[in-house]
C-alpha cells in the first residue's frame, strides 16, 4: 500500500510527500507500519493535491465565483506532461450550477485551448459546453494536463486542432483560465489569476 500527498506548491518551495509503507519484516516479526516524511519530487505525479486556499492566488470574483490556477512546475518540457491545477470556490452559501466554455489562454492571450474541465480533461469539441455543480464545503479541484489539449490562435476562425506544443512559442508565456459563461449568466467571463510558465525550445 502506498499513499502520497502534498500541498500547494510553487517554484522554490519544497514538495513534502507522506508515504505509508508496508509493514517491515525483521526476524520474522511484523513491525507496525512506518510513516516517512521526506522531500521528494518523484512522487509528484502520483500525489493527491490538497490546496491551501489561504495561500492561493485568485482571479477577480465574478457571479459569486473565484478561480485559481496553480502550477507545481512552471517549466514545460516539450513532449512531456504539463500539469496545472484548477480550483473553483463559491463566495456564497448554497449550490451553484455553472454552464460555460472553459479555455486556457496563453502567450499574451494570443492562443487558446478549450478544455472539457468537468469531464476527462481532453479538448472540448466545437459548440460544446461543460456543466459544473458547485456545493458547499471543500473547493472544487481538478488536475489538467495541458499537453493533451489542442491549441489555436485566439483570433483564428478555426476551432483549435493543433497539438499543444506544436503551435506555442518557446520561452515564457502567460497562462490563464477563462470561463465563457452561457445560459442564465451568459454574456460574461470568469477569469483565473495569471501565472507565467516557460516552454522549452
Amino acid at each position: 500500500m502506498e499513499l502520497n500527498s502534498f500541498g500547494s506548491s510553487r517554484r522554490g518551495r519544497t514538495v513534502w510527500c507522506v508515504c505509508a509503507m508496508m509493514p517491515i519484516m525483521k526476524k520474522a516479526t511484523a513491525l507496525p507500519a512506518v510513516m516517512l516524511i521526506f522531500s521528494c519530487t518523484a512522487c509528484r505525479g502520483k500525489a493527491e493535491y490538497a490546496p491551501d486556499v489561504s495561500a492561493l492566488e485568485w482571479g477577480e470574483v465574478s457571479h459569486g465565483l473565484r478561480v485559481s490556477l496553480d502550477v507545481p512546475d512552471p517549466r514545460f518540457e516539450k513532449g512531456e506532461s504539463a500539469f496545472v491545477y484548477v480550483i473553483l470556490e463559491k463566495t456564497f452559501p448554497g449550490e451553484m450550477d455553472l454552464s460555460a466554455i472553459p479555455a486556457f489562454v496563453l502567450g499574451d492571450m494570443r492562443y487558446w485551448c478549450p478544455v472539457d474541465l468537468a469531464g476527462d480533461g481532453l479538448p472540448l469539441p466545437a459548440n460544446a459546453e461543460v456543466r459544473i455543480l458547485l456545493r458547499d464545503g471543500e473547493p472544487w479541484v481538478r488536475r489538467m494536463d495541458l499537453s493533451k489539449l489542442s491549441c489555436e490562435e485566439a483570433y483564428s476562425s478555426r476551432w483549435p486542432a493543433a497539438g499543444f506544443y506544436s503551435i506555442l512559442p518557446a520561452g515564457k508565456n502567460n497562462l490563464r483560465l477563462d470561463f465563457e459563461v452561457v445560459g442564465g449568466m451568459g454574456g460574461d467571463r470568469i477569469r483565473s489569476n495569471e501565472v507565467t510558465v516557460e516552454i522549452s525550445p
